[in-house]
């Protein structure tokens, strides 16, 4: 079959360095706490299988291609493949197990919580399922149960099979909804809109698993044995190296329970053991919590600023503003009692104006002698030293004031106790932050070098670019640049040079190292064309070419 590579679906010229990467897959982008939940996932072959015919351990799956001749004829062809069964595992893969709960060994589980273990496949517990699934229900080829160990034991397999597990059948739950206990997880949200049948792909197997529980509910202070069995009769024959098996449950409980000491023997793919405490669950430290009706004072403080001194007149007892709510950043829902200030109480613009005319007093400069006052908070981050006319004559709502956060900051006298508290906290903590900062003006200087540095490099490739190569031809010029063409793209080009080169007529051999040395001024061409070439030159020619 004669076929190009250009005539490929997909195939383009562009050279590699000039397609943008494709965004890998970082766990750290995962947005947790979004889940997807699906109760069966399949995929490959097993996405289309049949359920078996009567009598059959395995499910089949029709296939139909076209095969085509040279001549251009097709000829459909159809077959039916059987897919690997529940009969034909005897063991599974360790590394799929990601995750055991309770963790192996547990001596404090809680009870009020069901074993489960999850795999690194999403559709490992389906994996060798015979059946078709009808809607939401797909039976699972495995079964996780949890058995009491005073009625559970371990043995050893023979000839590297797996080991069993014996134990009594009242130990293990029915299987009639098998089905119901495993499940495939998505975690986290996928950029683009992808669905499902797309988020369990491989490019995002980082967030898939899938999980099979246990319905039994556990008792306090007991200790039990967990094992991963098969959930089909073939299952169990083919793991106890036997023959034969069918696709009826692993096992039968009776209605009536009359079977509950019956024993049985199950191989055992994985197992292990833990034990459950009688105290300390959720549950219980969720029914000791007894709620308490926080005070109103909780995060509140009533603070009297009727009497400012400083210059400033006293307000009367009833005046607005006099008594003032601080609040902190977590505060009591109860709501204060009546007799105490409003929530937003603040001082009425002519007295916050009369503050601000303080404020500016001490820092003006008219005095000969410094003036002692309040303090101005925030003077350095905002650069300036005076508030400034805010509020007018005569004074107007403080609208105008409370959208500048510097005046607001200033003439509210609640606002001036926290910044007082904060800097109180830079003045305690000043060597560490002083530290701190010294600190990031190190890595401020190392910045700035590396900006010198690079300052640097690009005046000297534009010097050089400027004496050297900006006098060039374009041939040398494309012959010396040829070892960065492919990284290198013209403005409005969807291709790189070396792309547009090999798209056009000259060969790329013209533009190698090589070809440039036997092509130079004095190279092995040049000495050799050299006499024949003065033997055909006219004498007049030679006479002025000196």
């Amino acid at each position: 079959m004669n076929a190009s590579l250009a005539l490929s679906v997909g195939f383009t010229l562009a050279d590699a360095t000039a397609l943008a990467p494709l965004t890998p897959y970082a766990p750290e982008n995962v947005v947790l706490g979004e889940y997807s939940f699906l109760s069966w996932a399949r995929s490959g072959l097993a996405a289309a299988i049949a359920s078996p015919v009567a009598g059959a351990v395995r499910g089949t799956v029709t296939v139909k291609v076209n095969v085509g001749e040279d001549g251009g004829a097709t000829l459909p062809v159809e077959r039916t493949l059987t897919l690997r069964g529940p009969g034909d595992v005897q063991a599974i893969d360790p590394s799929q197990i990601i995750r055991r709960v309770p963790a192996p060994g547990t001596p404090d589980a809680e009870a009020n919580f069901l074993a489960q273990i999850e795999f690194d496949r999403p559709e490992f517990p389906w994996l060798f399922s015979p059946f078709a699934p009808e809607g939401s229900r797909l039976a699972p080829w495995l079964a996780l149960v949890v058995c009491d160990s005073a009625f559970a034991t371990l043995e050893p397999g023979q000839n590297g099979l797996p080991q069993q597990l014996r134990t009594r059948l009242g130990e293990l739950q029915p299987l009639d909804d098998n089905w119901a206990w495993a499940h495939a997880q998505v975690s986290g949200a996928v950029a683009g809109g992808a669905s499902l049948a797309d988020r369990l792909g491989p490019e995002h197997a980082a967030q898939n698993l899938a999980r099979l529980l246990c319905p039994r509910k556990l008792d306090a202070g007991r200790s039990y044995v967990a094992a991963l069995v098969p959930a089909f009769d073939a299952g169990v024959q083919a793991a106890l190296g036997l023959e034969g098996g069918t696709l009826a449950p692993a096992w039968n409980r009776a209605a009536d329970a009359s079977d509950a000491a019956t024993e049985i023997a199950l191989p055992a793919f994985t197992s292990w053991t833990f034990s459950t405490s009688t105290f300390g669950d959720f549950e219980q430290l969720a029914k000791k919590i007894v709620p308490v009706v926080a005070p109103w004072t909780i995060g509140r403080r009533p603070v009297d600023v009727s009497q400012p001194r400083g210059g400033l007149p006293a307000l009367a007892e009833n005046a607005p503003g006099a008594r003032q709510l601080l609040r902190c950043a977590l505060v009591s829902p109860t709501k204060p009692p009546a007799g105490q200030p409003a929530e937003k109480a603040e001082w009425i613009p002519a007295q916050r104006d009369l503050l601000r005319i303080e404020l500016d007093r001490v820092g003006d400069g008219s005095e000969a002698l410094p003036r002692v006052g309040a303090r101005l908070y925030a003077r350095y981050q905002r650069a300036e030293n005076k508030l400034g006319p805010v509020f007018g004559n005569p004074p107007l709502s403080a609208a105008k004031a409370d959208a500048d956060w510097f005046t607001r900051l200033n003439t509210a006298p609640l606002l001036r106790v926290i910044a007082g508290l904060g800097t109180r906290v830079v003045q305690k903590d000043q060597e560490p932050l002083m530290q701190a900062a010294w600190a990031q003006v190190g890595e401020v200087e190392q910045a700035n070098r590396m900006l010198a540095l690079m300052q640097m490099s690009r005046f000297v490739g534009e010097a050089l670019h400027r004496r050297h190569l900006q006098k060039l031809d374009l041939g040398a010029l494309a012959q010396i640049t040829r070892g960065v063409q492919a990284k290198l793209r013209l403005p409005g080009e969807p291709r790189t040079v070396f792309g547009q080169i090999g798209a056009g007529f000259t060969p790329p051999a013209a533009l190698s190292p090589a070809f440039r040395r036997i092509t130079r001024m004095r190279g092995p061409i040049a000495r050799f064309t050299a006499p024949a070439l003065l033997a055909t030159m006219p004498l007049s020619a030679l006479r002025s070419a000196g």
